[in-house]
């Protein structure tokens, strides 16, 4: 199991021996983020919180793990209910918002449970063990694409770097499939009607 992505860096130096090991570092933290944002694949349920009767607004930085920031939301519940995406908004700060028809008017320990999609911030290096094995490929994929794709370096290849991005495409379109279909893995079998 990948803990690191250090651990990446070995896919990469065998085709990229000349770039330099930070430069190719900067590439896989971009390639995660970026993986990350386009797919979704990160999701988590945040620390539960209490919820204050008539309070609109509540602050999710201390509910979020460390050195992570939230995409979206993809599930609020209070008490087990879960709320219209209509109801609230994400604003900055991380806050949840209540839109105003909308704010809870009782108040419940632990009540607002919040699931999120994240994004590492660009200094840290860590993603869960398991997405980082998951995904592990598809991230070095892009990271190599960008690397190659940059001109006058001794280690451009726009051939290659155009060959990666296919393969980081498909990759892509997997784990929107996965984040998409609930993290679902199996055989869809569909069955055609006969029309006479």
């Amino acid at each position: 199991m990948l803990t690191s992505y250090a651990d990446l860096l070995f896919r990469m130096h065998a085709e990229l021996p000349k770039c330099p090991r930070a430069l190719q570092m900067e590439h896989i933290r971009n390639a995660v983020r970026h993986f990350c944002r386009q797919t979704g694949i990160w999701e988590s349920e945040l620390t539960a919180i209490d919820v204050v009767a008539n309070q609109q607004e509540y602050d999710l930085s201390a509910a979020i793990p460390e050195d992570t920031e939230i995409l979206r939301m993809v599930s609020v519940k209070i008490d087990g209910a879960e709320r219209n995406l209509n109801y609230y908004d994400l604003t900055s700060g991380p806050m949840l918002r209540w839109n105003t028809n909308h704010i809870p008017s009782s108040a419940s320990t632990g009540g607002l449970v919040i699931t999120v999609t994240l994004m590492p911030l660009f200094e840290d290096d860590t993603l869960p063990d398991n997405l980082l094995t998951r995904w592990s490929e598809a991230i070095t994929y892009y990271a190599r694409h960008s690397l190659m794709a940059m001109p006058g370096e001794p280690w451009s290849r726009p051939d290659k770097a155009a060959y990666y991005l296919e393969k980081y495409q498909d990759d892509e379109s997997s784990a929107k499939c996965e984040t998409y279909m609930g993290h679902k893995t199996g055989v869809l079998t569909l069955n055609t009607q006969e029309w006479f």
